[in-house]
């Protein structure tokens, strides 16, 4: 997931330069090429870090969830029936 996102944020920096540097502000090929070059490397670094961090926000989150479920399916913690029968007896 974090390669797709960086990946796919580096080229529509690169195309965005491209469009915004090369048409809008008549440069010259080579200086438009470098300078969408450029972005597209730094949107990859910053992107592939937040992919990352996304990445593994949901590891831990699923893995909170999946270890709470668990915990709640434990006989020792249901205490329905049980506990009912608990306090008719005290009656």
């Amino acid at each position: 997931m974090p390669q797709r996102l960086a990946g796919t944020m580096s080229l529509v920096a690169f195309a965005f330069c491209l469009v915004v540097g090369g048409f809008g502000a008549n440069n010259a090929l080579s200086t438009v090429i470098y300078r969408a070059l450029v972005a597209m490397v730094g949107t990859f670094m910053v992107a592939l870090i937040i992919g990352v961090m996304a990445s593994k926000m949901i590891e831990e989150n699923v893995a909170e969830t999946v270890k709470a479920a668990e915990t709640a399916r434990e006989p020792e913690n249901f205490t329905g029936i049980s506990e009912a029968k608990q306090n008719r007896a005290d009656r």
